[in-house]
């Protein structure tokens, strides 16, 4: 191949990764601000598209990016591959999603499930290779902040006027909005839709304010990434917007009343406190203290376990009582279907 063809070969390739990457952060965007819940879906026959179609339209535009990545780097002969450590266990899951879609009762909803986990894990490996100049991840992290800075007005609005308001209308013409839903009275889906509506979950764009507490924390950490990029003593304009941006995803967390992402968070922020401070000393005990959190976690695990089959629930009132249901549920269903699982998305019907 000549210098020339090289040149023009390697500009396409560029030219096409800057296309794929503008639309890698679309969906990014349309994802944390459209509330995805695929397996309601909407009976407004109004509608060009249900909760089902527009959930897989965002999946289909995902896989056409990734597959045009493929096809595009590797056709180059030039192919660069950066190992994200997410692929094992991604093959892993994909052969337990087929198996358990030919158990399914559902196929449909089982095959909705399987793809839309797979296609967003697909496309965070096909961002890794995209993000190979720095500010290429400055653009990705000043997004992630921003999209925050979304979701804790949301998240605001909705701790302080929408839901109430929601209780207020469910209470007026409770089977209007059940039909809405396409949710059957006394279902599963009926108890799970109750419990989210009267405990007031703060989640902004999510289904479930543990999602939204979960992309908060991400968010956190691309704030603190902006704000610490040129060290801590360079103190600049941006880097202002950058700790108002991070302080915004941080009152977002709070918000969300989610107990499990803020002890997450707090955990982590402890256990990075504590390898700055003591990174040395860790990595030398590195092996006991592994072992030593490892029985922490089985021990713990037990209790919660115990008490649990003892007194029918889990300490800490109807959000875990809830949550009980849901991992026994879980256990007598992976007991009967021990191989194969039920199918994703069919939780509700077994």
């Amino acid at each position: 191949m000549s210098r020339k063809t090289e040149l023009k070969t390697s500009s396409t390739t560029s030219i096409l990764e800057y296309i794929l990457l503008i639309g890698s952060v679309c969906i990014l965007a349309i994802r944390t601000t459209y509330t995805e819940s695929p397996h309601i879906t909407s009976t407004d026959f109004s509608l060009a598209l249900g909760n089902d179609g527009i959930s897989l339209l965002i999946t289909t535009a995902v896989f056409g990016i990734v597959a045009l990545w493929f096809i595009f780097r590797f056709s180059t002969g030039k192919a660069v591959y950066r190992q994200t450590g997410i692929e094992t266990g991604l093959a892993l899951f994909a052969i337990a999603a087929c198996i358990s879609i030919f158990a399914a009762a559902n196929k449909r909803l089982a095959i909705t499930d399987a793809v839309t986990i797979i296609a967003p894990v697909m496309l965070a490996i096909v961002m890794v290779q995209l993000l190979d100049r720095s500010w290429k991840i400055k653009l990705v992290l000043w997004i992630l902040t921003a999209l925050a800075l979304a979701q804790t007005y949301q998240c605001a609005d909705q701790c302080f006027v929408s839901n109430q308001m929601m209780i207020d209308q469910y209470e007026e013409e409770p089977q209007k909005q059940l039909e809405q839903l396409n949710i059957e009275p006394g279902s599963f889906n009926h108890m799970s839709y109750e419990h989210r509506l009267y405990s007031r979950d703060v989640k902004g764009y999510f289904t479930t304010g543990n999602s939204a507490g979960a992309f908060f924390i991400m968010a956190i950490a691309a704030g603190a990434a902006l704000v610490f990029w040129d060290g801590v003593r360079k103190i600049r304009r941006d880097k202002l917007i950058h700790i108002v941006l991070l302080a915004a995803a941080i009152a977002g967390l709070a918000l969300t009343h989610s107990k499990g992402a803020i002890g997450a968070f707090v955990l982590a922020a402890g256990m990075l406190g504590a390898f700055l401070m003591f990174g040395k000393k860790i990595q030398k005990y590195k092996w006991p203290l592994l072992i030593a959190v490892v029985l922490a976690g089985i021990l713990i695990i037990a209790a919660v376990i115990g008490y649990g089959l003892k007194h029918g629930t889990l300490p800490g009132g109807n959000s875990l009582l809830v949550r009980w249901q849901y991992w026994s549920g879980a256990a007598r269903m992976s007991a009967d279907n021990p191989l194969t699982g039920v199918g994703g998305g069919n939780f509700g019907s077994h």
